[in-house]
């Protein structure tokens, strides 16, 4: 696995460009994509490297599900689908839901700290004291939810950091 740290600069890299203008540039995939490929063929040999390709496409044909269902970015599923280039594959299910644990823990975070969750959840509150006081209910005006989107290669590139800091301790 020497390849984490190059890895993990495209991922810094491509978690930067994410928070920054909410778009991955198809070069930056594409520089991983061949990267990948070199690195699988250079350390594996040519059976290894298209059996990673065939896992990329797999991966993303699947990714490609939550794209059409407006849960990740075109960008997203395709650096997801670079993932598979750089790991063997016993260890890639657990590297997948490693990453994908990350993001579950930063997209909690994102909607606890910017969506106004805190005054949501007091008003809440409020309502429900009210409600007991006075003996019945009432409408519960609320105003319509921010939608909170989450930068998805920001959980991969800390989850790819982790397990760069993993593996030189």
């Amino acid at each position: 696995m020497g390849c984490i740290p190059v890895w993990l600069v495209f991922c810094v890299v491509a978690a930067y460009r994410d928070i920054r203008i909410r778009k991955i540039p198809n070069c930056l995939i594409g520089i991983a994509f061949v990267y990948g490929c070199t690195l699988a063929y250079t350390q594996c040999g040519v059976r290894e490297m298209i059996s990673r390709i065939i896992m990329c496409l797999l991966v993303g044909a699947i990714l490609y599900l939550l794209y059409r269902a407006g849960a990740m970015g075109a960008g997203d599923v395709k650096l997801y689908a670079i993932v598979a280039l750089f790991f063997e594959k016993n260890e890639l299910i657990y590297v997948y839901l490693f990453i994908f644990g990350v993001g579950a823990v930063f997209g909690m975070c994102m909607i606890v700290f910017t969506s106004g969750f805190r005054t949501r959840i007091r008003n809440l509150n409020e309502y429900i004291r009210q409600c007991f006081q006075k003996g019945h209910i009432y409408t519960y005006q609320r105003e319509a939810p921010k939608k909170v989107t989450v930068p998805m290669a920001v959980p991969l590139a800390i989850a790819v950091a982790i397990i760069t800091a993993f593996e030189y301790l």
